[in-house]
């Protein structure tokens, strides 16, 4: 059997966004090897679960103190499975080598999908442990305890019995304790040569190596790890545990703001308006203590049970052979801006007066570093007992100063703080050999954004919507109008539409029917003057309207309403251009389209019409005629 190296310190978790992030303080404990790592799969052990399972491990490597930060791939916006149930499976190998696999993972080519654009991860993930998380077990699980791993590594706690033709025998504790002065003072104890093999045993023997090394001081190393995920499932594989049966409170809590990746039941829209474009990240801190391993007789697995096990004792059972202890806390931190802005957020901040530094308030964090975290962090939650958090339970983080002071708070090392279980490694108790926990999950996972308006196409209407007549000075108190309103030409880029679309016409034999009065008339004719249309070419309209109009005046000549909007005369007709390009309330309202799969209409200066004014003998206190209309726009 061989113990891996074990890590000691404390752990601290953060949840802002869709990132976790990690910080591990580790010493350098340098555990006996007991036999080589020799990789044999047990078959029996595969487990098939309906849905995904995790590592159990903490992280499979800690991150360097000159590389605390992770990179994380680009922000995409939440999901639901395309397909049926997830296929998981968690298997119990016999050494191996600790680590994440490259991903498998792969993503189809976006698809449109109602207004949303989609594709289809195909997740395919793989990661093996040897150094397994302590959540809710850290009061059970120690060393030299002897446990069935198929049960274990789906989150079935409960020891292992021997049979009774078999006796436990005495074996030995050693803490990896460093002073400042010398070596340990004894720090090994002997468990069953006067004492029963339990818990209580073992929390007797460890208080006395501890009580001898009361000026202890362990060189305890900080590290932070971000850990992002798209899905629940994802984060927590990468948290370490098995996500598919008895999920510990304190998981359950950290993962509870993160989408779920397998639910048939939602909507690509529902999926789309839960995440709402967010970008999340845990932030995980450790502190790494100290670490206990347990070694039988002459470091012979065989003998910490007599007889040797024979083949009755299942091949599955192992024996605990160290717990590292330390602390573990989380933040999880949510933001409306992308993954890399809230990532390059927290390294300015928590990187710069975080663990490191004790939590150092004196660190000079500027003015624009502070604006700038408080416009880019919308929510933050501590979760964890390494932040004096029950499981299960979490404590929001109003501002900067509270996260800095509350990551500064954690106790380091010493007298009154000797940290908790986080962590522990276990080996086969017929011979003693490493066990690995393989965790992967494959399944497919749809994630869908709302499509960028500069990706959508656009469908545009014309509407004469109504007129409005004032100042009437005839004695009958109503204009005869007649004459005639037409939309004349469209250019959009290289596309134009030079077609005429009459929307008003009266001629001067009918100019008594229906007059005009002081007030406004409805016209409300709309027509379509050109589907899929490009953002740009949009923005870019150059929109012709015109018309004539006259007041018959009976047995005299008729009087003209001359257009005042109009740039270009041909006779009496006028025309106007309107180029939106040039109207800035247009733009900010092409900007602010909704993808909805309805038309919208758009704003022309203070409201949401623009006008032919026409007045009569080209003076609008003779009468005055606004003719108002509206643009309609469809995204798509």
């Amino acid at each position: 059997m061989k113990l891996t190296k074990p890590l000691f310190g404390t752990t601290i978790l953060f949840f802002t966004g869709l990132f976790l992030l990690r910080l591990t303080v580790q010493g350098q404990l340098q555990p006996k090897p007991i036999s080589k790592n020799i990789q044999t799969q047990i078959p029996a052990l595969k487990v098939s679960v309906p849905i995904s399972t995790f590592n159990k491990s903490i992280s499979p490597k800690y991150i360097e103190s000159t590389k605390k930060f992770l990179k994380n791939n680009p922000k995409t916006t939440l999901s639901t499975n395309s397909g049926a149930s997830a296929k998981s499976t968690v298997n119990l190998l016999k050494g191996g080598v600790e680590g994440t696999a490259p991903s498998q993972t792969t993503s189809t080519d976006p698809s449109r999908s109602g207004d949303y654009t989609c594709i289809t991860r195909n997740v395919n993930e793989k990661t093996d442990y040897f150094r397994q998380p302590l959540f809710s077990h850290g009061d059970i699980i120690y060393p030299g305890a002897l446990f069935n791993a198929a049960n274990l590594i789906n989150n079935e706690i409960g020891y292992y019995s021997i049979p009774a033709s078999y006796q436990r025998r005495p074996y030995r504790i050693s803490a990896n304790l460093f002073t400042l002065t010398g070596a340990p003072q004894n720090p090994t104890e002997t468990i069953g040569d006067n004492e029963d093999y339990s818990l209580a045993s073992y929390r007797n023997a460890l208080s006395a190596i501890l009580n001898r090394n009361a000026n202890a001081n362990p060189p305890v190393e900080a590290f932070i790890e971000y850990i992002h995920a798209t899905t629940r499932e994802e984060v927590a594989i990468k948290l370490g545990y098995n996500f598919s049966a008895n999920i510990p409170a304190e998981i359950s809590a950290l993962i509870a703001g993160v989408p779920v990746g397998v639910n048939a039941n939602l909507s690509v829209g529902t999926i789309a308006s839960q995440v709402n474009e967010k970008s999340r990240i845990i932030l995980k801190i450790n502190y790494n203590y100290f670490s206990v391993n347990a070694s039988p007789t002459d470091d012979d697995s065989k003998k910490f049970i007599n007889p040797a096990p024979g083949t009755d004792i299942p091949a599955n059972v192992v024996f605990v052979s160290s717990v590292l202890y330390g602390t573990t806390g989380y933040v999880y931190f949510e933001s409306d801006k992308s993954i890399s802005e809230l990532q390059a957020t927290i390294e300015e901040t928590v990187g710069v007066a975080g663990p490191l530094n004790q939590g150092s308030a004196s660190v000079s964090i500027n003015a624009e570093t502070r604006a700038k975290f408080a416009s880019t962090v919308t929510k933050m939650v501590a979760f964890g007992r390494g932040l004096g958090l029950a499981p299960g339970t979490s404590m929001p983080v109003a501002n900067l100063d509270n996260l800095l002071s509350l990551i500064g708070n954690l106790k380091t090392w010493g007298p009154n703080n000797h940290g908790s279980p986080i962590a522990y490694t276990m080996n086969f108790l017929n011979d003693g050999v490493q066990a690995l926990v393989s965790y992967s999950t494959q399944f497919p996972n749809k994630v869908c954004t709302q499509t960028p308006l500069t990706d959508l196409l656009f469908d545009v209407d014309l509407e004469l919507d109504h007129i409005v007549v004032s100042n009437v000075s005839d004695l009958d108190g109503t204009e005869d109008l007649y004459g005639q309103i037409d939309f004349t030409n469209l250019k959009a880029g290289g596309k134009t539409v030079t077609n005429n679309i009459n929307f008003f016409s009266k001629s001067e034999n009918n100019a008594n029917s229906n007059n005009y009065r002081n007030g406004s008339a409805p016209i409300d004719k709309r027509f379509n003057l050109m589907k899929n249309l490009t953002f740009d070419e949009l923005r870019n309209i150059e929109l012709t309207i015109g018309g004539k109009l006259y007041d018959d005046e009976s047995i005299l000549p008729s009087r003209v309403f001359k257009c005042n909007d109009c740039s270009s005369f041909s006779g009496d007709y006028g025309t106007r251009v309107l180029k939106f390009i040039e109207i800035s309330t247009t733009q900010t309202s092409i900007n602010t389209l909704t993808n909805n799969g309805n038309f919208q209409d758009l704003k022309f200066g203070d409201d949401k019409f623009f006008e032919l004014n026409f007045y009569e003998s080209n003076n609008k206190n003779d009468g005055w005629v606004k003719v108002r209309w509206k643009v309609w726009v469809k995204p798509h």
